[in-house]
């Protein structure tokens, strides 16, 4: 078996058809992938889609599980894929019919990770195509370069250096990809990137989990942004290094930026504030990049007077 694709479900019954249809109908799936879809609990008819388009087809199966998140779900399907190499795909996403084959062309060079292009879809049905600079490279000097997308679909992953790394994904959080991702290129010694954008990333959901203002997205950004810093007393590359602990104050960033953007009770945003202190904070004044420099000073003078001013602002 070359490919295991994982396809997380949660109340997606207007996009699950498409998702799977999409996979199996490409040209390669029969002979070379399972799927694996994880039914999270979904609440809607979802899984009687799911089973209808997968019906007959020896190499699809449904695990069904009570709800507990993305993160749980892609890990579930992890544990059982018997493929060599692991694909997540969302369930309101879909892929292009040639996908399976262009990715088995590059599957034999036995890299860590291969990573393409993609299609950013909105719901007029626009295209924004991304595509990537073909190279061959170390995961760490991906990273430092800093030219990489977070999401997980948009690489495909061996398997056995998953597994030998204990590369899972978070549990319970929002923003697991950008947990997940980072230490995936840290760690990995091979990765081939292939500029054809071959899924497509539908950006019209309005059920989807990152199109929504919620305060714990905040305080998860906070929590991977701390869980990196940890992660880097792992490794010994300076410049990995540092581009991890770019990306650990881009997160505390983007969380403080989302305080200003919205308004939440004035308890959570106490509860919030109390995450944030000194002794985090001081991190980023190692920063190569001076505006995470500049940020941390205006933290450690007052976080309060910073979300006041980047509200002005």
């Amino acid at each position: 078996m070359k490919i295991s694709i994982i396809v997380p479900m949660y109340n997606v019954e207007m996009y699950i058809q498409r998702c799977l249809t999409s996979i199996i109908s490409n040209n390669g799936f029969i002979e070379n992938c399972e799927l694996i879809i994880v039914n999270d609990g979904t609440k809607d008819d979802s899984e009687i889609i799911a089973q209808k388009v997968i019906e007959g087809l020896p190499n699809a199966q449904i695990i069904v599980q009570e709800n507990r998140g993305l993160s749980a779900a892609r890990n579930a399907g992890l544990s059982r894929a018997k493929g060599e190499y692991i694909w997540f795909i969302d369930s309101d996403d879909w892929i292009e019919l040639n996908a399976i084959r262009i990715l088995l062309k590059y599957i034999d060079k036995k890299c860590d990770v291969i990573q393409f292009g993609y299609n950013n879809v909105f719901s007029n049905g626009q295209k924004e195509r991304v595509f990537r600079t073909p190279v061959t490279a170390s995961g760490g000097k991906i990273l430092t370069n800093m030219s990489w997308p977070m999401g997980a679909p948009f690489s495909l992953y061996k398997k056995e250096f998953l597994n030998n790394h204990n590369l899972l994904f978070y549990k319970g959080i929002y923003h697991e990809d950008n947990d997940f991702t980072p230490r995936v290129l840290a760690l990995a010694k091979e990765v081939i990137i292939i500029n054809e954008p071959i899924y497509n990333y539908f950006k019209g959901n309005p059920n989807s989990i990152l199109s929504t203002p919620n305060i714990k997205k905040c305080h998860d950004l906070i929590l991977v942004s701390k869980r990196k810093l940890k992660f880097i007393h792992s490794i010994s590359d300076i410049k990995i290094k540092d581009a991890l602990l770019n990306l650990a104050a881009s997160e505390l960033n983007t969380s403080i930026r989302n305080i200003a953007r919205h308004q939440y009770p004035q308890k959570q945003k106490e509860e919030y504030l109390k995450e944030i202190d000194n002794k985090y904070i001081r991190n980023f004044f190692h920063c190569s990049k001076i505006k995470y420099v500049i940020m941390a000073l205006c933290l450690t003078i007052s976080v309060r007077s910073y979300i006041k001013l980047l509200r002005l602002l």
